[in-house]
């Protein structure tokens, strides 16, 4: 972490924590895991026929993982729609921002709070840092792992225009099972 750097300022779109000119990283990120899958013809074959999916469930179980981890060693735990609503990077549409800073060598969380939003008219801005270790592993995985997920997700056709800035991207909800004219029969 004494190695990172960010600039919290930057508000252009697309900019993360991972794209500071002052942090040193050893490789590449944008394009390393790509390039390592293009090295060896047969692994590209497989991996694109058959392991794209999987790969892609991986990911996003072991998001799963993150997220207990960042809530649970955050300070006191944030609600879940705070924190399900992080963005890693600044996002093209209403100047969005993201929520992922590097400050003073420490990873921050930063949300806004909204309850009492309606009385006061003003939000409140929370910093949750974590430790070292749970840092470690965000900075990887945006890094090097998220600029292949995008790649990935892209080529399969999930996002036509720009990928989701969101670390923990929203599903879609399942519906009710009742169409917008059938009633819902609370008691029988």
């Amino acid at each position: 972490m004494a190695k990172l750097f960010d600039n919290p300022a930057e508000l252009s779109a697309g900019w993360s924590c991972s794209q500071d000119a002052r942090t040193e990283w050893a490789v590449d990120g944008r394009d390393w895991m790509l390039n390592r899958m293009f090295a060896e013809r047969e692994e590209q074959k497989r991996f694109i026929h058959h392991c794209r999916e999987e790969y892609l469930r991986a990911v996003r179980r072991w998001k799963e993982q993150l997220v207990v981890l960042v809530h649970l060693s955050a300070g006191a735990p944030a609600r879940a729609t705070e924190l399900l609503s992080i963005q890693h990077k600044n996002a093209a549409e209403a100047q969005a921002q993201r929520g992922i800073f590097i400050e003073n060598q420490m990873m921050a969380f930063v949300i806004t709070y909204h309850k009492g939003y309606s009385a006061s008219g003003r939000f409140k801005v929370i910093h949750r840092f974590v430790p070292d270790e749970v840092a470690e592993l965000v900075a990887y995985y945006l890094w090097l792992v998220q600029p292949f997920v995008e790649y990935l997700q892209f080529v399969s056709g999930q996002y036509m225009d720009e990928p989701t800035s969101f670390l923990w991207e929203p599903e879609a909800e399942e519906g009710w099972g009742a169409g917008e004219d059938e009633e819902i029969l609370l008691f029988e």
